[in-house]
């Protein structure tokens, strides 16, 4: 296992991978431009064909009208998208409905999404949950990092576990929200159990998190939940020290498949 922590207690482990090549072909669209450039969705989807991937810059609109239109035209053609990456930008009530809508759709193949600024992340997840209801949708990789989720928030991601309709989810990533706190982790982890089972990965670096929140993680894996979690990131939140350890000590003893704890 690789437990990666502060060095006056856990020690410090180096990790390095070995770099692939990616072919051209495989590399994401990226939407460029300036932020008043014409928008046409048709033609933004076809960005995303062949790859699958669309990456839509920051400094393109994609507001509520925008995010409407293109989501309308997913809809048109569902088994086109697989990636989209529009961090930074605001799609507004509307947009995240018009999501919703576009993840309901028969032959949807969106598995990897992320969009929001860093202050639309509790819109979009309560949207989410008022939109998908209890199917799952196709969402696999859920990235929510920096988006200015609070306990509120929380609450509604838990009832997408809670339903079934992020079944799928293998990744979640909510670093960089330190609005959710004890009170937002514990509302998520209503979801365990079958909403939950897929979950690989996931990322509460600096949410504002104490040693409490360890513990209710242990606590629900020592319950059976939580069973496929190979990868948890604990980093920059509150340091308790030895409740900190005790806790993970705990859920490495209930969690099997455990294989890389972030501390710091």
């Amino acid at each position: 296992r690789i437990i990666s922590g502060r060095a006056s207690s856990l020690g410090r482990v180096a990790l390095s991978r070995p770099v692939t090549a990616v072919p051209a072909s495989c590399l994401p669209s990226m939407v460029w431009g300036k932020a008043a450039a014409p928008f046409d969705a048709n033609e933004m989807l076809d960005k995303a064909r062949g790859s699958g991937t669309l990456c839509i810059m920051p400094f393109r609109k994609f507001g509520p009208d925008e995010s409407t239109r293109f989501f309308t035209a997913c809809i048109q053609e569902p088994s086109v998208l697989v990636e989209l990456y529009a961090s930074g930008h605001a799609p507004g009530v509307v947009g995240f409905q018009a999501l919703a809508q576009f993840l309901r759709t028969p032959g949807c193949r969106l598995r990897h999404v992320c969009i929001g600024d860093s202050a639309s992340g509790d819109d979009l997840l309560k949207e989410l949950a008022a939109g998908l209801g209890h199917e799952p949708c196709s969402l696999e990789v859920v990235d929510l990092e920096y988006k200015g989720i609070t306990a509120a928030g929380m609450d509604s991601l838990g009832m997408l576990f809670g339903t079934g309709a992020f079944a799928q989810v293998t990744t979640l990533k909510l670093a960089r929200n330190p609005g959710a706190g004890d009170v937002g982790l514990s509302s998520l982890l209503r979801g365990t159990g079958s909403g939950m089972d897929r979950l690989c990965s996931l990322d509460m670096s600096e949410c504002g998190l104490s040693a409490a929140s360890m513990q209710l993680v242990g606590s629900v894996a020592q319950r059976g939940g939580l069973q496929q979690l190979a990868e948890f990131r604990f980093s920059n939140n509150q340091d308790d020290g030895d409740a900190v350890a005790r806790a993970c000590a705990a859920l490495l003893r209930a969690s099997p498949r455990l294989r890389a704890l972030f501390l710091c």
